[in-house]
């Protein structure tokens, strides 16, 4: 896998996968695969056999597989901006009946996160979702990017944060961390965020700001490479403020 979306926009064709769950498919909570014209909470973007250093002990941890399944999404919805929407990367693996038969899988899932922090219900396909930009899966927040980042609301409701396009890659799958975050996000997070609201303003604008939520220490560990930049206002206010 790389970290880019094809370069003529489409969307990501994954390989073939492995386990019992292939690219594509949707899979509901309790339920299993289902056809994805039905109600259903996940879709899965990739799937594989575990590496053999994961296949021990179960659970298998799931922070060696997070990088491969950030990129997946970025691939799979067809956006390097994947970050800066609604729809997020999840893992699943074998159940532990599945473990005992010797199943060693893993799939990367996707899931569009709605208000509460609950995973919304869709029907249809999300491959290429982005292709045209955030759309109606932009990531808007109740407050701000990094005292509430889970606060998610629909756009058209109140809120005081909105993701903008223009996530920003601060390192590959295989990178050591830097040896100062505090400093990586005064050189490069800030100053980029700053440009990209100011793009997605089409300029400055009183009563809102720029803001980047980066990686610290425990979630670069995890996969974290990247700064999602956020347009933050003073109040709350409803409908996007970008062009």
């Amino acid at each position: 896998m790389t970290a880019t979306a094809p370069a003529d926009g489409s969307a990501w064709e994954p390989p073939p996968g492995a386990g019992p769950y292939r690219p594509g498919a949707c899979v509901e909570t309790g339920t299993g695969a289902v056809t994805c014209d039905r109600p259903h909470h996940f879709e899965i973007m990739a799937s594989g056999d575990l590496p053999a250093d994961l296949r021990a002990a179960y659970p298998p941890p799931v922070g060696p597989l997070r990088p491969g399944c950030t990129v997946a999404l970025t691939r799979y919805l067809g956006s390097v901006d994947a970050e800066a929407s609604r729809l997020e990367a999840l893992i699943m693996f074998p159940t532990r009946d599945g473990w005992t038969a010797g199943e060693r899988w893993y799939a990367c899932l996707v899931a569009d996160r709605g208000p509460d922090s609950g995973w919304v219900h869709r029907t249809g396909n999300l491959g290429g979702a982005l292709v045209g930009g955030l759309g109606a899966f932009q990531r808007c927040l109740v407050g701000e990017p990094i005292t509430d980042p889970e606060g998610v609301v629909d756009c058209d409701q109140p809120h005081r944060s909105e993701a903008v396009p223009g996530v920003l890659v601060l390192g590959g799958p295989t990178d050591p961390p830097p040896p100062d975050f505090q400093r990586l996000l005064i050189d490069r997070v800030l100053p980029h965020c700053d440009a990209a609201v100011a793009t997605y303003l089409g300029g400055g604008r009183p009563g809102v700001r720029s803001g980047g939520l980066g990686p610290l220490a425990g979630n670069w560990a995890a996969g974290v490479r990247t700064a999602v930049c956020y347009a933050v206002a003073d109040t709350p206010t409803s409908g996007v403020m970008g062009r």
